[in-house]
């Protein structure tokens, strides 16, 4: 039996239960963030989805968190306002596979990273009644796997899972995202330039 602590999660915003992971945490150790997962036990948490490996996230407590999932990169939609102004192929395919998921789960783990992302988001995978998002995505040809330009991000094992199943998959129908914000911006800028607005 897993043991439960009550927390109180990274930036002191919430309350959330937690469970130790792979015998880590023992007893009276106080949890560290970036070794535990977050457990919705009894209620469905509202969840909204920005992209493919974007989800906000409201948890029974009410409080909001916004997880850029990791080990994986999906396909952009358009968002103008960074500098994207169309939207990548197969970004609104990602999308709606992650609505449709996310939708459909009634017990959502989040397995957190100590760091938060550059824009301030909350990085960590999700585990969806008990499915990895990220090879869920994956498996279905709808993102790239980004550990081998992250690395693990202090996950080892599941870095290790995304690795192999993406040899596995194989190449993808789409540009890889990275490359496709780079020409994005690129873009973005010479829109600018000829004083148009950055939109279609």
């Amino acid at each position: 039996m897993d043991s439960l602590y009550q927390i109180r999660a990274r930036k002191g915003q919430q309350i959330v239960a937690a469970r130790q992971v792979d015998g880590v945490l023992g007893e009276g150790c106080a949890p560290k963030i970036g070794l535990i997962k977050v457990v919705v036990l009894d209620h469905r948490p509202h969840r909204s989805v920005d992209d493919g490996d974007t989800v906000m996230i409201a948890w029974p407590s009410g409080d909001k968190e916004r997880i850029r999932i990791l080990g994986i990169d999906t396909p952009e939609t358009a968002h103008p306002e960074h500098n994207l102004p169309i939207a990548q192929r197969f970004g609104e395919e990602a999308t709606t596979f992650a609505q449709g998921a996310f939708s459909a789960a009634t017990r959502i783990e989040l397995l957190r990273s100590a760091e938060l992302d550059p824009f301030g988001r909350t990085l960590g995978y999700i585990f969806l009644n008990g499915q990895n998002y990220s090879l869920m995505v994956l498996g279905a040809k709808l993102a790239v796997e980004n550990v081998s330009r992250f690395g693990d991000n202090g996950f080892p094992k599941e870095a290790a899972k995304i690795e192999r199943l993406a040899k596995k998959v194989g190449p993808m129908p789409f540009e890889n995202p990275s490359d496709f914000r780079k020409r994005m911006r690129k873009y973005s800028k010479w829109l600018n330039r000829q004083g148009r607005h950055n939109t279609h």
